[in-house]
């Protein structure tokens, strides 16, 4: 599936994407992936999964999976660090905090990701943003 394709091709249609930001470390993933399903018959296009720290290793996977098995639209993970990397996501968000005192939301984080991203043919969508104040954030 090409993720970024299939969004862009919904903005061209409809001139807007909606997607649902699960964080793994909130819920069960069997909670996780009931959530999705609600979020896909209100219409959302994608899930996001991650977010925060906790968001990673087993517990990252298993939503993932569970998810997959309730919802067809594209899995994209949205990951607060290197560790928030599944092989099991369709495809990951490449972001980075233009605006972070800490590089390693900058960069770092990125060059840790990058080989299971390559080994996983875990499609990766570029993505900056910039935290404008608390609580706001700008996306491009």
């Amino acid at each position: 599936m090409q993720v970024e394709a299939h969004l862009q091709k919904i903005i061209d249609q409809e001139g807007k994407v909606h997607l649902t930001l699960i964080d793994p470390a909130s819920q069960t993933p069997e909670r996780a992936a009931e959530i999705a399903l609600a979020a896909v018959k209100g219409d959302t296009d994608a899930i996001m999964i991650g977010g925060s720290t906790g968001a990673s290793g087993t517990l990252l996977d298993e939503t993932v999976i569970k998810i997959k098995q309730k919802v067809d639209v594209p899995t994209i993970l949205f990951p607060g660090s290197s560790a928030g990397l599944s092989s099991y996501a369709d495809a990951v968000f490449f972001m980075s905090l233009l605006n972070s005192r800490d590089i390693g939301y900058v960069v770092t984080n990125q060059v840790l990701g990058a080989p299971l991203v390559y080994r996983s043919q875990i499609e990766p969508i570029s993505m900056a943003y910039l935290v404008v104040e608390p609580g706001g954030l700008l996306v491009g």
